[in-house]
């Protein structure tokens, strides 16, 4: 999986013991509401099985994959996709693999480039244009 892509962080509610090194839980599903919010470790929590019978991990594959699906929709379509790096900056990620650094005029929703950080076919997410 690539890194950049965006992975949904899991609040976790239910009877968990919880050290410095990992977390553990007391059955295979939890209840999700009655009990107070934990932060685990990802990889503590990746073969964890939901309410819905899927694990973590297979949750977060599935939405990787939708995303790489909307990111490639958008491209066939000339459209570029925003996303936020982890310090919020907004970069928009265009059709021909190049990634510019971008400000929101939340006005007029337009997007100022500020510069491009990244040339066709090597931005973050060049990797998902079809050759």
């Amino acid at each position: 999986m690539h890194p950049s892509l965006p992975l949904f962080t899991f609040l976790l509610r239910g009877q968990a013991e919880v050290s410095e090194k990992k977390c553990s839980f007391a059955g295979k599903k939890q209840e999700m509401s009655h009990s107070p919010t934990i932060m685990c470790a990802y990889k503590d929590l990746e073969n964890m099985e939901l309410p819905n019978g899927k694990t973590v991990k297979e949750v977060n594959a599935a939405v990787r994959r939708e995303v790489e699906k909307i990111y490639q929709e958008s491209w066939s379509k000339g459209v570029s996709v925003p996303f936020l790096d982890d310090a919020g900056n907004i970069y928009l990620a265009n059709p021909d693999g190049s990634e510019d650094h971008v400000s929101l005029d939340r006005k007029t929703r337009t997007y100022r480039v500020i510069s491009r950080t990244a040339q066709p076919g090597t931005g973050r997410f060049a990797h998902l244009i079809a050759g």
